[in-house]
């Protein structure tokens, strides 16, 4: 079972930013204002879910 707090609007934390989405739209507002440094974040859990792909740990 999943568990999801939910805020005052009634919204999740399912998608924070949505920079997988928009990550366009994210570095034209980056270029435009003058960011010199960027740090993205990946949960790998959501990407490899299943630690069957995995063969070896470096």
């Amino acid at each position: 079972k999943r568990l999801t707090a939910k805020g005052k609007d009634k919204s999740t934390g399912d998608i924070a930013a949505g920079s997988y989405l928009h990550y366009k739209a994210d570095i034209d507002v980056m270029k435009e204002i003058g960011v010199d440094a960027y740090r993205f974040s990946v949960a790998w859990s959501r990407i490899i879910p299943s630690t069957s792909y995995i063969t070896s740990v470096d």
